[in-house]
C-alpha cells in the first residue's frame, strides 16, 4: 500500500510538470473547440493532431490516476490531501480533448469518495466545469463528464439542480443518438432524485416531465430503460402518492402496459427493477393499491411471473 501510495504521489508529479508548463502556449496555437449538440460530435480521438510528448505525458499520468483511485479510498484521500485536485480540474479546462476526457475520467474516480472529501470538489467548482463539459464537441468527452456528475450528483443533487441548466442539458441528452451518453445521463438523473427532498424531485421532474420518463421506459436499450424505472422508483420513493399525477401526465394505463411488459421481459434486471417499482407504489394508501389491483395487465403478469418461478424452484 505504501508503493501504491508512493505511485499517486509521482502521479501528481507528473501532472504538475506536464501540464502547467506548456499549457498557455498550446492554448495559443490551437484554441479551444467551440462547443456543439451532442449528436453532431466526433471521438475525441478521431481527426485530432497527434499529440506532443509533454501532452502523451499528461494524458498517460490522469489516465493511470484515474485508475488507481477508482477503487481505493486511500489513493483519494492522498490526492485530495495534497491539493492536486485543483490541478487535475485545471485540465478539465484543457484545450486538448483527449486531455479533457482523461481529467474527467479522475474526477470519476475522486468522486467516489466519501462525502466530506466529494465536497472540497463541489467547494473547488466541479460542478459549473462538468456542465460546460455536457456540451464539449467530442463525445469522449461528454461521456465521462456525465459520468463525473453522475456520481456527483448522489449526494449533491441541491447543488448539481442550482447549476443553471445542468439538470436541463442532462435531461436532453437522455434523447441522444448515442445509447452510452443515454444510458449516463439517465444515471445521473436516476442519481439526482435518489433520497432526495420532494422539492428537488419536482425540480427535476419539472425538466424532464413524466411523459417522457414512462416513454424511456421503452427505450431500445435495455440499460436505458432499466435506468427510467429506477428514476421512477425513485421518485416515487416515500411519495406513492405521486403515482397517480405520473398516470395522469403519461396517459391512462400506458405506464402499468409498460411495466407488466418488463415484468415478461427476458432481462433479468428490467423484471427486478419493475417489481421494485410496483413495491413503491403499493406501500401507498388504498388508493395507491387498488390501481394495482385494477390493472389487469399487470396483475396477470405478475400471477405469471409467480407461476413461473414456482416451477423453477418448486
Amino acid at each position: 500500500m505504501a508503493g501504491d501510495l508512493g505511485a499517486v504521489e509521482e502521479l501528481c508529479e507528473v501532472l504538475r510538470s506536464a501540464g502547467t508548463e506548456k499549457k498557455e502556449e498550446e492554448s495559443k496555437k490551437r484554441p479551444h473547440e467551440p462547443m456543439r449538440d451532442v449528436d453532431h460530435a466526433s471521438s475525441s480521438s478521431g481527426d485530432s493532431p497527434e499529440l506532443g510528448p509533454e501532452q502523451r505525458l499528461l494524458q498517460a499520468g490522469l489516465t493511470a490516476l484515474a485508475v488507481i483511485c477508482s477503487s481505493h479510498e486511500e489513493f483519494r484521500k492522498k490526492v485530495f490531501d495534497s491539493g492536486n485536485h485543483k490541478a487535475i480540474l485545471e485540465e478539465l479546462k484543457h484545450p486538448e480533448a483527449r486531455i479533457r476526457a482523461a481529467a474527467c475520467q479522475v474526477v470519476v474516480s475522486l468522486a467516489r469518495a466519501e462525502k466530506f472529501a466529494k465536497n472540497v470538489l463541489v467547494t473547488e467548482g466541479a460542478i459549473p466545469l462538468l456542465h460546460k463539459l455536457l456540451f464539449d464537441k467530442y463525445i469522449d468527452v461528454e461521456l465521462a463528464a456525465t459520468s463525473a456528475l453522475c456520481n456527483i450528483a448522489l449526494e449533491f443533487q441541491t447543488q448539481v439542480c442550482a447549476e443553471g441548466e445542468c439538470v436541463k442539458r442532462l435531461v436532453d441528452l437522455t434523447q441522444s443518438k448515442e445509447a452510452a451518453l443515454r444510458y449516463r445521463a439517465m444515471f445521473a438523473v436516476k442519481n439526482l432524485v435518489f433520497q432526495t427532498s420532494s422539492e428537488t424531485k419536482k425540480s427535476v421532474m419539472e425538466r424532464l416531465g413524466y411523459a417522457r420518463l414512462v416513454a424511456l421506459i421503452d427505450d431500445e436499450d435495455a440499460t436505458v430503460g432499466e435506468q427510467a424505472i429506477c428514476t421512477l422508483r425513485n421518485v416515487l420513493h416515500e411519495r406513492p402518492e405521486w403515482i397517480h399525477e405520473v398516470i395522469d401526465r403519461s396517459g391512462e394505463g400506458v405506464l402499468f402496459k409498460k411495466i407488466a411488459d418488463k415484468l415478461e421481459s427476458p432481462n433479468p434486471a428490467l423484471v427486478t427493477q419493475s417489481i421494485y417499482l410496483l413495491c413503491n407504489i403499493a406501500s401507498g394508501g388504498e388508493r395507491q393499491k387498488a390501481l394495482l389491483m385494477d390493472s389487469g395487465t399487470v396483475g396477470k403478469a405478475v400471477a405469471q411471473l409467480v407461476h413461473n418461478i414456482a416451477v423453477l424452484y418448486l
